[in-house]
């Protein structure tokens, strides 16, 4: 195991699983106040010199130096010439040249680690020009993909002095996170120090499992707001939500795979729960792109090229209904419904379940006997599917309404029921309607399914989108005089039923509750 290098230094937080905080403030006096708010989050700050626009090129130094001696952290000193202020002209190569020179005057005496590109590191070393090199990063940014000859990159990186390599690349899909995980085993077996991610949400499981991989640590934000990459979480997330201290290769993976996810409540739910029972198990936001690959890379034992140890995944929007066909069985709901929510990896078998159907009808039986009732479905996809068969199992009268007018039709003929386009819900007579399509999450979050005159006072609304604050439809049909339910019932209670599968424990849903709706009183 490759020893911390920060281990002489004396800090509130240090472990094994290191979390950087980027200060990245537009003033000197701006990033001094954020220093006590990063301290109890942060085992190492790094100072984004580049964001400030008080710095004075030609004479760093008094600025820097206050901004030393206000923590006694570690310390990274950053300046990309292309990323942080937009209103500086990149300056010459010999002013970089000079700005460095400044900075490593610091070095000595106390951990402060310089973050050099890798163009600037090999220009120091190949004219022998004096520099830290046991305190500096040496690191490599591609913002827009994760290139094929990241591997050549690595041994350029490599064959400076630099004590730590750094890269960060640009995820296009989830398969580069398989890139730098390659990279981060192969300097692990070098005893080569390496800091690894992958930027974008498609890279946000590097983030959270590149320690575990061996990476030397991750950057979290000191708030949601205040990202310095694409895809970084906060660092009270890194440490709370997800445990990141607490992660190891023996620690049980599970997450959400669709597109998008970045939305999603689950990682919430789950690692909540997880951590309230004391289980080894993390629970990761996995946005993909090209399932096939996904399914072949990362899940099937026989051919994924990631070593972890996966046991199950939430599958939502838009792979319910596409990945059947890459597993092994059904269980009979998830069979007669023809849409998976839930993937269970046992030993070698991929086994498919839907917990939808449960999580859907609880909160209507709880209210309700649905038996009898008139119940206008919107959507023919995944989630549309499970509420139908759980409605129909329950003796209500189905009515599936869809912009894909012969998907509508195909459902409705498998329920029994009746069938149409989204259009005729204003003319619908109904009990309860259900909004089971995606308008309400992403980029739609502002929008309804329907217009406010097809509302009924008094009837039953359930939309299936879980938002914390609300969607616009559940606002519409409140201000109507309906009676709702929020998709966030749902969500926790097909949630209890995944965590069962996978765990083998019951699920602690007063805790999960609690932490998507606090303080609502739920029938349950």
């Amino acid at each position: 195991m490759i020893p911390p290098i920060w281990d002489k230094i004396p800090t509130a937080n240090v472990s094994d699983r290191v979390i950087a905080i980027p200060i990245a403030a537009p003033t000197l006096e701006e990033a001094l106040r954020r220093i006590p708010d990063a301290e109890p989050l942060a085992d190492v700050i790094e100072f984004r010199l580049d964001y400030l626009t008080d710095l004075p090129l030609d004479d760093p130094l008094p600025t820097v130096h206050r901004l030393v001696q206000a923590t006694h952290h570690p310390l990274i000193l950053t300046f990309h010439w292309t990323v942080g202020r937009k209103d500086r002209s990149v300056p010459t190569f010999r002013q970089q040249v000079s700005l460095w020179k400044s900075l490593f005057s610091l070095a000595g005496g106390r951990r402060i680690y310089f973050d050099l590109d890798l163009r600037l590191a090999e220009w120091f070393n190949s004219v022998q020009e004096p520099a830290p090199w046991n305190s500096i990063i040496v690191s490599y940014h591609h913002f827009q993909e994760t290139p094929v000859e990241l591997p050549e990159i690595y041994k350029r990186m490599k064959a400076t002095p630099a004590a730590i390599l750094k890269i960060a690349t640009q995820a296009q899909d989830i398969s580069d996170n398989l890139t730098v995980f390659t990279l981060l085993q192969q300097a692990r077996r070098e005893n080569q120090r390496l800091i690894g991610l992958v930027m974008g949400e498609a890279g946000v499981m590097s983030r959270i499992l590149s320690p575990v991989w061996g990476g030397f640590l991750t950057f979290g934000s000191l708030s949601p707001d205040e990202q310095t990459a694409p895809g970084q979480l906060a660092a009270k997330e890194l440490g709370s939500l997800y445990r990141l201290s607490a992660l190891s290769n023996a620690t049980q993976i599970a997450g959400i795979v669709g597109n998008p996810v970045g939305h999603s409540l689950s990682p919430l739910l789950h690692n909540t729960a997880y951590r309230k029972l004391n289980l080894d198990w993390v629970y990761l936001p996995l946005l993909v792109r090209d399932l096939r690959r996904f399914m072949s890379d990362f899940v099937n034992p026989s051919s994924r090229r990631i070593g972890w140890n996966l046991h199950g995944l939430s599958v939502t929007i838009p792979y319910k209904v596409e990945i059947l066909e890459y597993l092994d069985c059904l269980d009979p709901i998830a069979e007669q419904v023809g849409a998976v929510n839930t993937l269970v990896v046992e030993s070698d078998r991929l086994i498919g379940y839907n917990t939808d159907v449960e999580g859907a009808i609880r909160p209507l039986r709880q209210r309700v006997d649905l038996k009898g009732l008139r119940a206008v479905v919107l959507g023919a996809g995944g989630a549309a599917r499970a509420v139908g068969y759980g409605l129909k199992q329950e003796g209500a009268e189905v009515r599936i309404l869809a912009r894909n007018v012969a998907r509508a039709s195909e459902l409705a003929h498998k329920l029994g029921g009746e069938s149409g386009s989204l259009t005729d819900v204003a003319g619908s007579e109904y009990d309860v309607l259900i909004n089971a399509t995606p308008v309400g999450m992403g980029d739609s979050s502002n929008e309804s399914p329907l217009p406010v005159d097809a509302l009924r006072p008094g009837k039953l609304v359930f939309d299936l989108v879980a938002r914390r604050q609300g969607t616009r439809l559940l606002q519409d049909a409140e201000a109507a005089g309906c009676r709702t339910i929020s998709g966030l019932e749902m969500l926790v209670y097909q949630a209890a039923r995944q965590f069962e599968l996978w765990t083998h424990q019951p699920a602690p849903i007063e805790i999960m509750f609690r932490a998507v709706l606090p303080g609502l009183d739920l029938p349950r």
